[in-house]
């Protein structure tokens, strides 16, 4: 049978944030940016990810790897592609999919009268990448035996974008407002946008929520605060929280580079070392528990969307 464990942050939280009280069913995966320590009440936690006492077989981190921003258009409003960067990979209650950004165009159009980077550009320039792309099929493989397979898609509708993944009987569900705020969190590991995440059986739910600035504040499993986040970095990625109760108040510490993202949380049941690292698409594959612990994601098909 699969552990049960629940998610811990956000990136972290998150890895987030990524990591919250979620029941898991074996397998972990961060989804966004930034995760903190593993559950309370045992399994790994992803954005979570982190492992707590019992379940370390399953989860895993939270954010996503990736390159940085596309480049603008020229001065004369040429056409430049820049990186798209990867994002952020992982369910952040189950490790459903991976995703993360590719390399697209991020420059005004050659008829444009872009500025010099996309973020001034006024011509069609844009600051995010053009494209993200994610694990439509995948294998989580703990160094513990347990193995698990999943299957994702993407749909739009009226009320945003969702990514969902179904292994076996049960089916995870992550929200954002629009296809653009999934895309964004491509532009950088650690960058969150995602709103919520659901699982169908057991029934669970993690809420994403942000402060006026747009940065994530708190992640909420059920109606109980996993971790709050007090520092952010000048990407509005979480480099500091305190995580709730069941993980005795204890704090944690964000950091990333281009491909990985660590989340250290030094003391309580929930104190974890943990380390995601993610491919050149920014999709998660490798977690690195800290405990001696492993898992590996080996990424069997991908899709790609668009702005």
């Amino acid at each position: 049978m699969k552990r049960t464990h629940r998610i811990l942050t956000a990136l972290g939280v998150s890895v987030s944030v990524l990591a919250t009280a979620m029941a898991l069913t074996g397998c972990g995966g961060g989804n966004r940016g930034a995760g903190s320590g593993g559950a309370a009440t045992g399994g790994a936690g992803g954005n979570v990810g982190g492992s707590a006492a019992g379940g370390r077989d399953a989860g895993s981190g939270a954010t996503g790897g990736g390159a940085g921003r596309g480049s603008g258009g020229t001065a004369t409003g040429g056409a430049g592609t820049g990186s798209g960067g990867a994002g952020m990979g992982g369910q952040p209650y189950g490790g459903s999919l991976g995703s993360g950004g590719v390399v697209g165009t991020g420059g005004g159009s050659a008829a444009g009268a872009g500025g010099t980077s996309a973020s001034d550009g006024s011509a069609g320039g844009s600051s995010g990448p053009a494209c993200r792309t994610y694990a439509t099929a995948y294998t989580f493989a703990s160094s513990l035996g347990a193995v698990y397979s999943f299957k994702c898609s993407h749909s739009e509708t009226a009320s945003g974008f969702d990514r969902i993944c179904q292994q076996s009987s049960t089916t995870d569900t992550e929200h954002w407002a629009s296809k653009s705020d999934f895309i964004d969190e491509a532009a950088a590991v650690g960058i969150t946008k995602v709103l919520s995440s659901t699982r169908s059986y057991p029934a669970f739910r993690t809420d994403f929520n942000y402060d006026a600035q747009g940065r994530l504040d708190t992640i909420v499993t059920g109606a109980t605060p996993y971790i709050t986040y007090d520092q952010w970095d000048d990407l509005k990625r979480p480099l500091h929280g305190v995580m709730g109760v069941s993980c005795d108040d204890a704090e944690s510490n964000l950091s990333y580079t281009d491909r990985t993202s660590t989340v250290s949380t030094a003391t309580g049941v929930c104190a974890q070392q943990l380390v995601v690292t993610f491919d050149a698409d920014g999709i998660q594959a490798f977690v690195d528990y800290g405990n001696g612990t492993t898992a590996t994601y080996t990424t069997t098909g991908r899709a790609t969307v668009c702005r």
